[in-house]
């Protein structure tokens, strides 16, 4: 038992470990990028605590966002080190959340594949974009904060007072990073209260004042004067809308975004799904059968093999099958838990699910449904899928298995980002060059600076009508700023 323990230990070591690694070697190859350049310029010419009070104002409610920029965005070195640590943290803390009983070993590595395979343009604006971590930091506070109250609920747990102001802290900070995560984290702290009232948990009146805190955090940020003008100048035929309308304006992204382009996820929780219908099945309940049908058709679906059944730009049959099919999975997985798990087994994965889910549900009546909104869904969904696999008896065949095709996965996806990366780099040090040279030349009239590779990285290219970028661009590399920027293809 204890070699065995040590082997769990050794692995969980070792993939924490590269993780870091990974990100970090990714991150110091990935030079800033879009907003990033306008952050860094203001960051070094003032306070940046003064900047994001002013920010507060004139343009975001996300005062921690905006913090995060003015501090990080002059400072690559700090974002080189900064970037892995929350991934790994991140990484840790699913792991430490899904506190695996059985499979701990595939489940470490599931959840690393997984990680790693996210759609690319989530990856881009995301993973390496430091304006695009903002998503990234209260995903990893949010999860340290569930890794806090989890054994307050279910253990019994002491709650005391250092628990009590760190998850105070937390939510004020959640809250006032992005608008669907705090939004979540508000419905979080319900549904754990009503829990604890129907339980009598004797932390009740202690949930309620997070549930306050949060409540607060997500008014302030609500409540911003510059976010609410942004709002009535840039989406004015948006507000005009009705809240239906605003929901079928938004239905295909929500499921683009949420299912569709998300294809590996969507495996892992077809695969996942499948075994427990499985084991359903072995408790011979019949309904596992049809569960066991739709989790396989989940697994089919998420291979995007015939447009017929995914393009829903183009085939309305697609966006009709797709929109009642993914209805039913989601019903289904509820009902499978219920069958399968015991109460609180049960509890925890439909906290997940709507957690999860609600992340993107809620964006349906924003104006802006961008890919990187999708993170907190995509990573609850990750969990889970790992919660499921911990908790089902598989046999060596079937574990040896997964086991060497979510290692493979690992090392494949290991493989395109270190070649992304790599070429990211050696774009970026072409562009220096060139960028060296336009700025010991003032007087050149047009500066041509070679396009990153198509796919690779977030706004790292500027459009000639994007003249906020240029003007940015041009200050933060000390370019005159009367050059006319054109980027060309290699």
């Amino acid at each position: 038992m204890d070699l065995k323990q040590n082997k769990n230990k050794i692995v969980f070591t070792i993939l924490s470990i590269f993780i870091f690694m990974l990100f970090f070697y990714i991150t110091k190859l990935t030079p800033l990028a879009g907003d990033d350049w306008g952050y860094a310029v203001l960051g070094r010419s003032n306070n940046p605590f003064v900047h994001a009070f002013k920010f507060y104002f004139s343009w975001s409610g996300r005062y921690f966002s905006e913090l995060w920029g003015f501090i990080v965005a002059p400072r690559k070195w700090l974002w080189n080190i900064l970037n892995p640590i929350m991934f790994t943290t991140i990484y840790v803390s699913m792991i430490k959340l899904i506190n695996p009983k059985e499979n701990k070993i595939l489940v470490m590595f599931v959840i690393l594949a997984l990680m790693l395979s996210v759609q690319n343009t989530l990856r881009i604006e995301t993973y390496t974009w430091i304006m695009g971590s903002t998503y990234v930091v209260p995903l990893m506070m949010f999860l340290i904060y569930l890794n806090i109250i989890k054994p307050i609920i279910f253990e019994g747990k002491e709650f005391n007072n250092i628990k009590l102001v760190i998850s105070t802290i937390l939510n004020l900070y959640i809250t006032l990073c992005m608008e669907n995560v705090a939004a979540i984290l508000v419905l979080a702290n319900l549904l754990i209260i009503l829990y604890c009232y129907i339980e009598k948990n004797k932390n009740l009146n202690k949930f309620i004042l997070l549930l306050i805190v949060s409540i607060i955090g997500i008014i302030i940020l609500r409540a911003s004067p510059g976010s609410n003008y942004r709002l009535y100048r840039d989406n004015k035929e948006w507000l005009e809308m009705s809240i239906f309308e605003q929901i079928c304006a938004n239905w295909k992204n929500f499921l683009n975004l949420t299912f569709i382009k998300n294809k590996y996820m969507l495996f892992g929780l077809g695969i996942s799904f499948s075994l427990l219908n499985y084991k359903i099945i072995k408790d011979k309940k019949n309904i596992g059968y049809i569960l066991l049908a739709i989790s396989l058709t989940t697994i089919f679906l998420s291979f995007n093999l015939f447009s017929l059944f995914y393009d829903i730009e183009y085939s309305r049959f697609a966006l009709l099958f797709l929109s009642v099919f993914y209805l039913i999975l989601v019903i289904s997985l509820f009902v499978s838990l219920w069958i399968g798990f015991d109460k609180e087994l049960a509890l925890e994965s439909s906290l997940y699910i709507m957690v999860g889910g609600s992340a993107n549900l809620v964006m349906l009546i924003s104006p802006i449904f961008g890919d990187r909104s999708s993170l907190y869904t995509v990573y609850f969904i990750f969990i889970l899928i790992g919660l499921i696999l911990s908790n089902l008896k598989l046999d060596k065949v079937l574990l040896y298995g997964l086991s060497f095709c979510f290692i493979l996965l690992i090392g494949l996806k290991t493989k395109e980002y270190i070649y992304k990366y790599q070429a990211i780099n050696a774009t970026q040090q072409i562009r220096n060059g060139e960028i060296e040279y336009y700025v010991n030349n003032p007087d050149v009239k047009e500066a041509w600076l070679i396009r990153m590779p198509k796919g690779y990285i977030h706004s790292a290219d500027i459009e000639e009508d994007d003249t906020y970028h240029m003007d940015v661009f041009k200050e933060y590399y000390g370019i005159n700023p009367k050059m006319k920027l054109i980027f060309y293809n290699k």
